[in-house]
């Protein structure tokens, strides 16, 4: 039967797959939301697209290539918490750069150094990536009340470490 140059059926099956759909949409995000993930990677199982096989090789190079075997491995060694270098250094590079200019000689990645030293963690509670710093839990505290105090504050303690460092 012909409705409206459409067949009686397509808008009920349109109709179904829709109402699939949203179901295991609403499933994947209630898993998602109990597992307390940080961050969702999608990976093509094989080159092919074909469901049921799931190549190796393929699955561990996009998971190379996009950072997650990196991240994993920080997460492991104890650094759970990420904060991206533009992050600290667009809070507290303008402030300091008016007083020690040489400071925005540094690169981002220095700069978060600098002001991990300024906090007062330790060289063995962070590592520095290619985008992040990555912090062990404890040092995280301290650059959440870095990031809550007034950059005025904190001013003249970057200014002295940055004194420091020039000595070096």
């Amino acid at each position: 039967v012909v409705r409206g140059g459409r067949k009686a059926g397509a808008s009920s099956a349109f109709n179904s797959l829709s109402r699939r759909f949203l179901s295991e949409t609403r499933a994947l995000l209630e898993t998602l939301s109990a597992s307390g993930s940080h961050f969702v990677r999608c990976v093509k199982p094989n080159m092919d697209f074909d469901e049921t096989r799931l190549d190796a090789e393929t699955v561990r190079r996009q998971l190379k290539a996009n950072g997650t075997v990196e991240a994993v491995r920080l997460m492991r060694a104890g650094y759970p918490i990420r904060v991206p270098f533009e992050v600290l250094h667009s809070r507290y590079l303008p402030l300091l750069a008016r007083d020690v200019p040489e400071v925005t000689d540094l690169s981002p990645a220095h700069f978060c150094e600098l002001v991990a030293a300024v906090v007062g963690v330790g060289a063995a509670d962070f590592v520095c990536g290619t985008t992040r710093i990555f912090l062990r839990g404890d040092a995280g505290a301290a650059f959440e009340e870095l990031r809550d105090k007034d950059p005025a504050e904190v001013l003249p303690v970057l200014r002295a470490k940055m004194r420091e460092w020039q000595v070096r």
